[in-house]
């Protein structure tokens, strides 16, 4: 069997390339980021999206300062998060507003589906399988 560069090939390189990206981003995070623990305020919805939830936040920083921010994470269970709830939280230290939802599965699985299906897809020889249909 030939190696070669067809087009499926390069958008499967395409998604392992992704998900690599993403897991650096995150462990850049984890690393650089601080981590603290954040109160729900309310759950609001998304005006870009129907059925979508986002929660607001509280959470202290480094300096003591009190900082309220909207998260991008969106969920579509208006009640994946309550008013009230304590939730893990890594901000960036020097932009405190930057901040995300501090949740191994959703900063590690998410990026290795991307690397694991992209990866076991590059594997499987794609010109033979379309040339079986």
């Amino acid at each position: 069997m030939t190696f070669k560069w067809s087009l499926s090939r390069i958008a499967l390189s395409a998604v392992v390339l992704t998900g690599f990206v993403l897991l650096l981003g995150n462990a850049w995070k984890q690393v650089c980021w601080e981590k603290t623990k954040g109160i729900v305020l309310e759950v609001k919805e998304s005006k870009r999206s129907n059925n979508q939830y986002y929660p607001v936040v509280k959470y202290t920083d480094q300096l003591g300062k009190e900082v309220t921010s909207e998260l991008s994470h969106q969920s579509s269970n208006r009640f994946y998060y309550e008013q009230g709830d304590s939730i893990p939280l890594l901000y960036h230290p020097q932009h405190a507003d930057e901040v995300v939802i501090h949740s191994v599965g959703w900063m590690l699985g998410f990026p290795l589906i991307f690397v694991l299906l992209g990866g076991i897809g590059f594997l499987i020889p794609t010109e033979a399988w379309f040339a079986s249909r």
